[in-house]
């Protein structure tokens, strides 16, 4: 039935209704597949979804959470900041540092996060931590870098802040491009028979 619909709507490329429809219609195939347990045909189903119409909150929300149950956290994680959903970051943060609490990779993911929602003097704590827990200089002089840019750019994430609310742009859809789908997803498209 999906895929009839979706060769149908091939015939209406241009139309943004259409192009919803479609996405809509591969996020239904992907929850499909994850229901049978075949995971690499639904991380296909949800390339094609981003692919048709980028900008559906609930394609980031259910590939997610299939990310999260895999145990791909830092994918998740992309996932759910593309949505804002702090909760579920949080989530994924929580169940990542239980596998390996003191790794200086997720502290830094950690601090870039609360940089990005703006909690600042969280992303310096953990960007402190991500700094005490590595070894290597390089990565504790990126860490340190980062501080410092924080101490700069207050300002003008407040105001950023202030921006997207008065133009209500609650998505991080500008991060969603052909190399975020291709890190997140790989070449699965390819991988899978799909309609």
């Amino acid at each position: 039935m999906w895929d009839k619909a979706i060769k149908y709507l091939e015939n209406y490329q241009d139309s943004p209704a259409c192009k919803n429809l479609k996405a809509i219609a591969y996020s239904c195939l992907a929850s499909i597949a994850e229901h049978d347990s075949a995971n690499e045909t639904a991380f296909a189903y949800y390339a094609k979804a981003i692919e048709a119409n980028s900008h559906l909150p609930k394609i980031y929300e259910k590939l997610g959470q299939l990310l999260f149950n895999k145990g791909e956290y830092a994918k998740a994680i992309d996932c759910y900041k593309v949505v804002n959903n702090e909760f579920e970051i949080k989530a994924c943060f929580k169940a990542w540092l239980k596998q390996d609490k003191k790794n200086p990779d997720i502290m830094l993911k950690q601090a870039e996060y609360f940089e990005s929602i703006g909690l600042f003097e969280k992303a310096k704590t953990y960007y402190h931590h991500a700094f005490s827990l590595s070894q290597d200089e390089d990565f504790k002089a990126v860490a340190y870098n980062k501080i410092a840019k924080i101490m700069d750019n207050v300002t003008a994430q407040r105001q950023n802040f202030a921006t997207k609310a008065q133009e209500h742009d609650f998505y991080n859809y500008d991060m969603v491009n052909e190399e975020f789908t291709k890190n997140l997803l790989g070449d699965v498209v390819e991988k899978c028979d799909l309609y």
